[in-house]
């Protein structure tokens, strides 16, 4: 059963969840989504002898910190307390889905010290996503829309054809994908592309 810690970067608190005895795993997940998305998958790696540390993003739960005026490397900053919280500061494996391979690119760029190894799951970033692609992410974050029309927007946005999007129907997070597009905005993709 995981437990859910707190560290501290700077004024800002960090919450994860930490499963598993072995060499360290910091999971960081998609835009706006919650570290929840990474329980089956953490719970595998912590059955393979790893401990798994599933960051929950500033905003959501007691991950506390300025949500304004912010860059990728504020935010690998949090990722940095983790490991050096559960790690004792030995390198982690950093894993990303999405938005948050963005995350660990940059943490392993700036603080390659605290890096092993970079897992990528849904990499992107450099190439602008088309309109219709941008319209239907934007789409899932709105909660207003009819269930049935947002899952729709997720199918598109987030799952291949014949997988079922159910699964992300809830765990979305509007303020925390605002906080993190701007971040990734204000960052150029020089600085994090060649982790």
């Amino acid at each position: 059963m995981p437990a859910t810690r707190v560290a501290q970067a700077d004024q800002n608190t960090v919450e994860f969840r930490v499963n598993g005895d072995g060499p360290v795993v910091i999971m960081i997940p998609s835009l706006g989504r919650r570290a929840d998305d990474f329980s089956d998958l953490a719970e595998r790696l912590a059955a393979a002898g790893y401990t798994t540390a599933c960051i929950e993003p500033r905003g959501v739960g007691n991950s506390a910190g300025p949500m304004e005026n912010l860059t990728l490397r504020d935010l690998a900053a949090d990722a940095a307390a983790v490991i050096e919280e559960i790690g004792g500061g030995n390198p982690a494996v950093a894993l990303g889905h999405a938005f948050g391979q963005r995350v660990c690119r940059m943490l392993a760029s700036d603080r390659p010290d605290l890096v092993s190894a970079v897992i990528m799951l849904a990499a992107g970033g450099k190439v602008p996503p088309t309109e219709e692609s941008r319209a239907a992410l934007r789409a899932c974050f709105d909660l207003s829309l009819p269930q049935k029309t947002r899952m729709e927007f997720v199918q598109s946005a987030f799952f291949a054809a014949g997988n079922d999007p159910s699964v992300w129907r809830d765990g979305w997070e509007p303020a925390v994908a605002q906080m993190q597009v701007r971040a990734s905005e204000a960052t150029s993709v020089e600085s994090w592309w060649g982790a």
